[in-house]
């Protein structure tokens, strides 16, 4: 057997695992998993995208992404389950394409307005690049059927098509055969410079970034060092821990050492909060160091006064 037949065989089976797992799973039922156009989802992939890129679009498909839902049942310690965005709804994969708030929105239009200027450089047929993009950028309020009514009546087979496969896992990369079966038509009339694999592996590439574009601002909203979800929380426990800090002013310290109860730390909303967390380690040290040397100095004259009694 050569490696080339061991690949088409490895293709088949792993086809045929999937279509059995995402049925029973209720990922996606036969009806519509045999709709999608997996030759070129999976030659996307594995020669298109990095190795990484694959693994996210895994997770995001099978619904085990890092979302705040899934984080809460898997460490169980109480965290709050909502999109750290709109903060209303419990943040799972499907939302995270869905949520509404205002830089999400525009994160998402930036998208589609990419992928249209790309449908329009790949010499797309005009009405399946205006039905596309009507179908994307209606954020699944509307069905294929629905995005093509001003398109050739050919194109109905397409949308129904489409339409079992749904909204989502369109975005997810998870295009129809009839929209493959489109474009070579277009090909051989008015010629392109784009062969229809590469057109394929393209526009499931592009629908690919418009998700992970989601997942870009969402992570920033959460990671921003500065703004971030994780660092306000982070620096508002600093806060409180720097003003009873600064309450306590210079005491407990060593005459050396009380210039840090003088240091002024600059506005921490436009600050990572690294120097105010350094100032914090160092006064609390200092204090320790003082209250221990304290400790140790009276712990020693006790001892002394001791061994002095028995001597007398």
């Amino acid at each position: 057997m050569t490696s080339d037949t061991g690949a088409h065989v490895r293709y088949a089976a792993g086809r045929q695992i999937a279509r059995s797992f995402f049925h029973q799973t209720s990922r996606m039922f036969t009806d519509a998993f045999d709709e999608v156009d997996w030759p070129h989802v999976h030659r996307t992939l594995n020669e298109e995208v990095p190795r990484l890129f694959q693994v996210w679009a895994c997770k995001q498909v099978m619904n085990i992404a890092a979302t705040n839902k899934n984080l809460s049942q898997r460490h169980r310690d109480g965290r709050c389950d909502k999109c750290p965005c709109c903060t209303i709804h419990v943040e799972t994969a499907a939302h995270v394409l869905l949520c509404l708030e205002v830089g999400w929105v525009e994160a998402f239009q930036l998208g589609t307005t990419a992928l249209e200027q790309w449908l329009d450089e790949a010499d797309t047929h005009p009405d399946l690049t205006d039905s596309i993009v009507e179908y994307v950028q209606r954020w699944g309020a509307i069905t294929m059927e629905e995005a093509i009514l001003d398109a050739p009546p050919r194109f109905r087979h397409m949308a129904l098509s489409q339409d079992k496969i749904g909204w989502r896992r369109f975005l997810e990369r998870m295009m129809s055969t009839e929209i493959t079966s489109i474009q070579p038509q277009h090909i051989a009339v008015n010629g392109s410079c784009m062969s229809l694999d590469k057109w394929c592996t393209g526009l499931i590439t592009w629908l690919l970034e418009i998700t992970h574009g989601q997942w870009l601002y969402r992570n920033y909203i959460v990671h921003d060092p500065v703004s971030g979800i994780i660092a306000t929380a982070r620096k508002e426990e600093l806060l409180v821990e720097i003003e009873h800090q600064r309450e306590l002013g210079d005491a407990g310290l060593l005459e050396e050492d009380k210039y840090l109860a003088e240091v002024n730390l600059e506005e921490m909303s436009t600050s990572s909060g690294e120097r105010h967390h350094y100032w914090l380690l160092a006064i609390q040290t200092a204090r320790n160091y003082n209250a221990l040397r304290a400790q140790r100095e009276s712990q020693q004259m006790v001892q002394s006064d001791t061994t002095g009694e028995e001597g007398r």
